[in-house]
């Protein structure tokens, strides 16, 4: 994994790099992108740390400045996404500026197999939750809801061994087959769609092709 995106402020993801003694530099502002090498593994901090109050993303105004794509830290999520497949981990996927990010994406990703569709980790989500993330262009993968972090554990494993299985073949995508290969119309499908057409983070524009897409 060369590179990990997070929207937490706090320090776990480097204090946890830390403890496993594997080595990773930070990118939290421009001077960090221009000077980084890539010798270890890039941890962007997207809206922000902590440490750098400047840096942080909290307001309506700092999410709505972000949907420019002028950060370097957008610039860079969105040529990641285009090239390669992401693994989102416990995400809501619910940020303004991270779902324009995505919209626009999607649009060029039109007509682009399957296999190339992000995916995103939940616990136990909901039908509802399934079908709204499905409208985004994204596949979602279940796994247990308990008290620790074994079931999680497991999935990586398993996708850890998959994919230097599948290296060659290029057939990871194997494993995240979706159960329907045609579009099925449910009442949590509609009610996804409901929730999109309710959300007034989502711009007409985009509304218009999450509906044209599902």
């Amino acid at each position: 994994m060369e590179v990990i995106y997070t929207t937490n402020f706090d320090k776990i993801i480097e204090k946890t790099h830390e403890a496993a003694g594997i080595p990773f530099r930070s990118i939290i502002t421009k001077n960090d992108i221009i000077t980084a090498i890539p010798d270890r593994r890039f941890i962007y901090k997207f809206h922000g740390d902590v440490d750098h109050p400047e840096s942080l993303t909290i307001s309506e105004q700092d999410y709505h400045r972000r949907t420019r794509l002028s950060d370097p830290r957008d610039i860079r999520l969105f040529s990641d996404a285009i090239g390669k497949r992401l693994l989102f981990l416990g995400y809501s996927f619910r940020d303004f500026d991270i779902k324009n990010i995505w919209m626009r994406l999607q649009e060029l990703k039109i007509g682009l197999p399957l296999a190339d569709r992000s995916l995103v980790v939940l616990q136990d989500p909901t039908p509802a939750q399934v079908e709204r993330l499905e409208l985004y262009g994204l596949d979602v993968v279940s796994i247990a809801k308990t008290n620790d972090f074994s079931p999680l554990e497991d999935f990586m494993q398993k996708l850890v061994r998959t994919s230097v299985e599948s290296f060659h073949g290029y057939q990871i995508s194997n494993l995240f087959q979706r159960r329907h290969p045609h579009p099925i119309i449910t009442m949590t499908k509609l009610k996804a769609v409901a929730e999109v057409v309710n959300d007034k983070t989502v711009s007409p524009q985009d509304r218009a092709r999450i509906l044209r897409r599902s």
